[in-house]
């Protein structure tokens, strides 16, 4: 059976229900130009890649590489809402962590913060600017 092509009388059990909205739901995302025109997933899913809006800053990019040598000891929630006076708003857990991250990122040595940024500029290059780069590498290298 497709989707799509199921008579009135049929009834799906729940299971197969999330299945088959899931199925059209993902089918085709609409476009700018007008909602009803579909336009292949691939193209929403190379945009959330290439998009510049949505590329990762450099403390999020620290936090990947060296959450547990360098932000993971500076995380203590228990003991930050120990610490607070009575009565204050405690941040959440998730902006608590981030904080610690922010901190851990401004005081991080400069060869670490070199690595990281190096990392970045390299996870975001294209496919033929990484080629580019290795044939120049190759014509240095002789």
């Amino acid at each position: 059976m497709f989707l799509g092509q199921r008579s009135a009388g049929d009834s799906l059990t729940s299971h197969q229900r999330i299945i088959e909205w899931y199925g059209n739901a993902r089918r085709f995302v609409p476009s700018q130009q007008s909602p009803y025109a579909p336009r292949p997933v691939g193209k929403s899913v190379e945009k959330l890649l290439t998009d510049t809006g949505r590329r990762k800053r450099l403390e999020h990019v620290f936090s990947a590489l060296f959450y547990d040598t360098h932000v993971k000891p500076r995380v203590d929630y228990p003991k930050y809402l120990a610490s607070l006076a009575p009565g204050t708003e405690p941040m959440s857990n998730f902006a608590y962590r981030n904080s610690c991250t922010r901190d851990a990122w401004e005081n991080a040595p400069p060869d670490i913060r070199q690595k990281v940024e190096a990392y970045k500029n390299l996870s975001e290059m294209s496919l033929e600017e990484l080629e580019n780069m290795e044939i120049d590498d190759d014509e240095e290298n002789g």
